[in-house]
């Protein structure tokens, strides 16, 4: 993950199987509230990423939180 020269997130991951790769970049507006989202925990941003339909995308943590309890 990065912080491009705009301010802009990028996340670049690599499938750990296949020779597939991922990346997906953030407009700099919503940057700072998403990181908040994740109380400023890449580790936490890391694992929430999945694959889904062949694209990477990032799971909302509180979407999961709340799945998880019912």
């Amino acid at each position: 993950m990065l912080i491009s020269q705009t301010d802009d997130l990028v996340i670049s991951a690599q499938h750990m199987e296949l020779p597939d790769s991922f990346i997906i970049e953030i407009e700099n507006s919503k940057v700072d509230h998403l990181i908040s989202e994740f109380n400023h925990d890449f580790g936490l941003m890391a694992g929430h990423l999945k694959i889904m339909n062949k694209r990477m995308v990032l799971l909302n943590p509180k979407f999961i939180i709340k799945e998880e309890n019912q």
